[in-house]
């Protein structure tokens, strides 16, 4: 499975001009730490989209795990207290736009202040959620909204499938309290204050969001169970529809390769509207195996949508990924992706891509 590998150090060493206009505005404290780092990604290849007769030669960003830069930062409070910070910016390596796509918040990825001690570490402001990182776990693709199966069924675009997840892979306005780890198992617990746009002052405790998660890391075998609960706007209804969504992912290391497995399940309740609810069960199976110094990777997923809507979606991958180094690596993927049921067809795309991790 590809591993985030970062190289942090002192933004004094890292970003001098950076840390130059940051000690102008405000000293940091004897005992702040402030690391930079972050990942470059790019493909070229092919892409056909779902549905079209055609495709094109394409030069995508982040093919293996979404650009990002991020500033974090701790600082020791005393009687095993600590600060913590996080800004993280998404852009995109193949036009240097900031975001992952046209009007994405600067900071999307996290923008949070925080405290953390033996109890665990609670964050306020902008939070990755714990379903985004239990889907990025148990699949051998991790992130990758070009290429993992798993990513792409649930978080990224859906043609006409209708029944996708709800919210996005960080919440705004939102609490997220992480445990230590108790004998390999880690909790986390998200609650986001906020609406969808446009909700009225009287309806915002309807239109809340939620989700948790409990995960087990113990030598070989790791899986987390995860749960989410998304209310959004129905103006047909004049109300909030809201999905509940649960996760449940594995992995198991052979030594000879390490196996991935999920399982998910969707459920959507529309206001107001009979017979209208959607349910997707979906599964996930895929292996990263050890070949030379990099491994071969292949994932597999299938969803299948029913009640309101009929619809199977079949999406399949597998490619190489070689280090060059421990911050770079090259990589050659190939990803298909089929509806039926829906009208929204098929497509696929390849590429090969550079990445590397600063």
């Amino acid at each position: 499975m590809p591993r985030l590998r970062s190289k942090t150090g002192h933004v004094l060493a890292l970003a001098a001009p950076a840390l130059a206009m940051l000690h102008a505005i405000a000293p940091l404290p004897t005992g702040a730490q402030v690391t930079l780092q972050g990942q470059i990604d790019a493909f070229a290849g092919f892409s056909r989209p779902l549905g079209a007769d055609k495709g094109t030669g394409v030069l995508t960003p982040g093919g293996m795990q979404t650009n990002f830069w991020a500033l974090r930062g701790t600082e020791a409070l005393g009687g095993g207290l600590k600060a913590v910070f996080a800004l993280e910016a998404f852009y995109r390596a193949d036009s240097g736009s900031e975001g992952r796509f046209a009007n994405d918040a600067f900071f999307a990825r996290s923008a949070y202040v925080g405290l953390g001690s033996d109890l665990g570490t609670l964050q306020l402001g902008r939070n990755t959620t714990p379903y985004w990182l239990a889907t990025i776990a148990f699949n051998p693709y991790a992130g990758s909204f070009s290429f993992s199966p798993a990513v792409l069924q649930s978080f990224g675009p859906n043609g006409r499938a209708a029944a996708a997840l709800r919210g996005d892979s960080g919440w705004s306005d939102s609490l997220l309290y992480t445990s230590p780890s108790w004998g390999g198992f880690t909790a986390r617990l998200q609650y986001s204050f906020e609406p969808p746009s446009g909700t009225p002052a009287s309806r915002r405790r309807d239109a809340d969001k939620y989700g948790a998660s409990l995960g087990y890391a113990g030598g070989a075998f790791s899986a987390a169970i995860a749960y989410q609960s998304v209310a959004y706007a129905n103006a047909a209804a004049s109300g909030f529809d809201r999905q509940g969504a649960w996760l449940l992912g594995a992995s198991y290391d052979l030594g000879v390769a390490r196996l991935f497995a999920q399982h998910q399940r969707l459920a959507d309740r529309l206001a107001g509207l009979a017979g209208a609810d959607r349910r997707r069960n979906s599964g996930q199976l895929g292996l990263s195996i050890p070949a030379g110094p990099g491994a071969v990777l292949a994932s597999y997923s299938h969803a299948r949508t029913s009640g309101a809507e009929d619809a199977r979606r079949n999406t399949w991958a597998m490619g190489y990924d070689h280090p060059l180094s421990k911050r770079t690596d090259i990589y050659l993927n190939y990803l298909h992706d089929r509806i039926t049921g829906s009208g929204a067809g098929s497509g696929q795309t390849w590429g090969l891509g550079l990445r590397h991790y600063f």
